[in-house]
């Protein structure tokens, strides 16, 4: 029996911190890591960093705003020299959140950034391609403990516009479609405000 209550209250505790609250914050980030070698012993690295912070103005609604760093290398025929970029990304997003029991959640999330990423080609000139980006994504989150979400994404629709800093140089437009072709998972923390609601 004591155990059964220990339980109870763990549980009750936990979904209470875990929910979105009105007028509380939201920290999330997700993280990239990849590393190749081929059969030729040819390496190239890529990273990228995206955290954010938001206002939850009500149980559902969710605006901030996010940066994010990247950066990749890649070696040329496995000489030892490389062509390497980096990069940002920032601006405002909006989230809305709809709780599905204590657990789960589903959101989806619209991010609009502005975007800088300069090529370093080991022989050639440096360039800089800046532009904006709007993407929404819908992801699931699975409350874990004491606020902390996972958080699972499936892809979802983008759009960027770019331009090379270059005299003459015209406007490239991408659009994407990516459900189902790619999974990522990022962690968020909700820190509630303390005030009841």
């Amino acid at each position: 029996m004591k155990r059964v209550l220990v339980a109870a209250l763990a549980l009750v505790s936990l979904t209470q911190a875990a929910k979105a609250q009105k007028g509380s914050v939201l920290l999330y980030g997700n993280l990239n890591v990849n590393s190749t070698k081929d059969a030729n012993d040819s390496k190239s690295s890529e990273f990228s960093v995206m955290p954010g912070i938001g206002y939850q103005f009500n149980d559902n609604w969710t605006a901030g705003v996010n940066l994010g760093v990247n950066g990749s290398k890649d070696e040329i025929s496995n000489s030892g020299n490389y062509n390497k970029t980096s990069g940002f990304a920032a601006g405002p997003f909006i989230r809305y959140t709809k709780t599905l029991g204590s657990i789960f959640s589903i959101y989806g999330q619209g991010n609009f950034n502005y975007t800088s990423t300069k090529y370093k080609p080991y022989i050639g000139t440096n360039s800089t391609l800046n532009g904006f980006n709007v993407n929404i994504a819908p992801a699931v989150g699975v409350n874990v403990i004491n606020g902390f979400a996972l958080n699972f994404g499936f892809g979802g629709i983008g759009y960027a516009t770019s331009k090379l800093d270059a005299s003459g140089a015209k406007s490239s437009n991408t659009f994407s479609l990516s459900f189902g072709q790619q999974v990522n998972v990022g962690i968020s923390k909700n820190f509630a405000s303390g005030k009841k609601k």
